[in-house]
C-alpha cells in the first residue's frame, strides 16, 4: 500500500483530507502537523521509495509579511521550503503534490480577472512570489530526478464545516463576527471580488491527483467571484442581523479582483467544486 504524507495537516485542507480519505482503502495517510516534523530536514519524516507528499505547508500570508525585506521574507520560508523539497525528492518519491495559491499568483491585471493555468504570472506580495519561487523549483528538480509533480493553484479557501472551531480567512472571520456580533471589518472597499473554494472541495481535488494529472499545473475554484459587499449580506441574511461596518485601510499587495478558471481540472481530473460560498453562508442558520 502507497504511503501518502500529508505536511502541515492542521490547517482547513488537512482538516478536510482527514474526512474524506477515510473512504479509500488504496493509500496509508500519514497526517504530519507543523509541530511534528522540521521543514528543512527530511529526516524527521521518513520518506521512502515510491512515496506520495502532499505539501499543504503554509507560508505567512500577506498581512504578516509587512515587517519583512523581500531577502529577509525568503530566506526565512521560501529558501527552507525548497531545501525541504529538494532533500524530499531524492529520497525516491514517486509525486510531489504542491498546495499553491491562484488567489495571489495571478496578481492583480485590470483587463482580466478569469485566469487560466497559462496565463503570466505576476505575484504582487512576497506570499505570492514564494509560491511562485516553489512551483518553478518543483518542476525543474522533479524533471532533474524523474519524479512526478502536480501543482494545485487554489482560490481563497473556507472551512465548509460551519460547526468547526477552525475559522480562518475572510469568511471564517465573518462567520464568528456575526456570531459573536462583532463589528465586521472591510479592507479597502465592498468591490473587492474573489473566487472562494470550499476546504472539502480543495480535499477532493487532492485525492483526485494520486493517480492522475501528472506533471500538471491545475487551477482549483469555483469560476464565480463574489464582493465583500455579496458575503456580507448574506452573512445579514442568515444570521437575520445588519452588520456594522469598520472600513480600514487596504491591506498592501492583496490582490482585488480575480476569478480561477478550472475548465481544464474538470477536463483531466472531472473536478468540479461542488459548495458554492453564497449558499453555504446562507444554508448556515
Amino acid at each position: 500500500m502507497k504511503n501518502i504524507w500529508v505536511l502541515g495537516s492542521n490547517g482547513l485542507v488537512g482538516e478536510a483530507l482527514k474526512k474524506n480519505s477515510s473512504n479509500t482503502n488504496d493509500y496509508s495517510f500519514h497526517f504530519l502537523e507543523r509541530k511534528d516534523f522540521e521543514i528543512g530536514n527530511t529526516n524527521t519524516v521518513p520518506f521512502k521509495e515510491g512515496d506520495i507528499v502532499v505539501d499543504l505547508v503554509p507560508s505567512p500570508f500577506p498581512r504578516e509579511e509587512l515587517n519583512l525585506t523581500r531577502e529577509e521574507y525568503h530566506q526565512r520560508f521560501t529558501d527552507k521550503h525548497l531545501a525541504f523539497i529538494e532533500l524530499a525528492i531524492k529520497s525516491g518519491l514517486d509525486k510531489y503534490i504542491f498546495l499553491s495559491s491562484g488567489g495571489t499568483i495571478y496578481g492583480d491585471n485590470p483587463n482580466k480577472v478569469n485566469f487560466i493555468e497559462t496565463d503570466q504570472l505576476n505575484p504582487v506580495s512576497f506570499y505570492g512570489e514564494s509560491k511562485k519561487i516553489i512551483e518553478d523549483f518543483l518542476i525543474k528538480i522533479t524533471g532533474t530526478h524523474h519524479t512526478n509533480y502536480t501543482i494545485l493553484r487554489c482560490s481563497n479557501i473556507f472551512n465548509a464545516d460551519a460547526g468547526s472551531l477552525k475559522q480562518t480567512g475572510l469568511i471564517g472571520v465573518y462567520l464568528n463576527r456575526f456570531r459573536n456580533k462583532q463589528t465586521i471589518d472591510v479592507f479597502g472597499d465592498e468591490g473587492i471580488s474573489k473566487d472562494y473554494i470550499a476546504n472539502s472541495d480543495v480535499a477532493d481535488a487532492i485525492l483526485s491527483v494520486l493517480q492522475k494529472g501528472n506533471n500538471e499545473v491545475f487551477n482549483i475554484g469555483t469560476g464565480k467571484s463574489y464582493s465583500i459587499t455579496n458575503i456580507i449580506n448574506a452573512f445579514e441574511k442568515s444570521f437575520n442581523q445588519k452588520a456594522v461596518i469598520s472600513y480600514k485601510a487596504s491591506i498592501r499587495n492583496d490582490v482585488k479582483k480575480f476569478v480561477l478558471n478550472s475548465d481544464k481540472a474538470n477536463g483531466i481530473l472531472n473536478f468540479k467544486a461542488k459548495v458554492d460560498v453564497i449558499d453555504w453562508i446562507l444554508s448556515i442558520n
